[in-house]
Formats: structure tokens, sequence, C-alpha cells
């Protein structure tokens, strides 16, 4: 048995965050570094401990709604 879980972008249909299930709408899910925008101005979320950008995700709901936030926020994925 693998040490790893290995869960492919392309195939998660459905992410857990805090305030419940989302479905995915077709093959949105990716996976970037996390960086917020306000006008020109860009901001690297850094981790505190190694000062490297922070992963994140992005994917459009089945309302056409873009959800986005940090990696860690997720807690479950469906494939």
């Amino acid at each position: 048995m693998s040490a790893t879980i290995e869960v492919h972008a392309r195939t998660v249909t459905a992410v857990l965050l805090a305030d419940g299930w989302h479905q995915v709408h077709r093959n949105s899910f990716r996976i970037a570094p996390y960086r917020m925008k306000s006008g020109d101005d860009i901001y690297d979320m850094l981790s505190e401990t190694l000062e490297t950008p922070v992963r994140g995700y992005e994917f459009q709901d089945m309302h056409g709604k873009t959800l986005a936030g940090p990696l860690t926020a997720i807690l479950a994925t469906r494939t």
C-alpha cells in the first residue's frame, strides 16, 4: 500500500469546505499559487514558516460561481 494519497485535480467532482459540499462544474477544479489582487496590486500569500507561496484552489460550482481559497480550507474531495 502506498504512503501517498494522490487526487488528480481533473477528477475532482465535489469539494467539502467548512460550509458543506460543493459540486465542481465540468473539470474546473485547479490548484495554483494563492494570490490576492486589488486593482493593480498583487499580494502573494506566503507560508509563515518557509515564506513560500501558499497553494490555493479554484473551481466553478454548478451555479456558475467561482470559489477560491487556500488549499488548507479543503476538508475532503470526491472524485
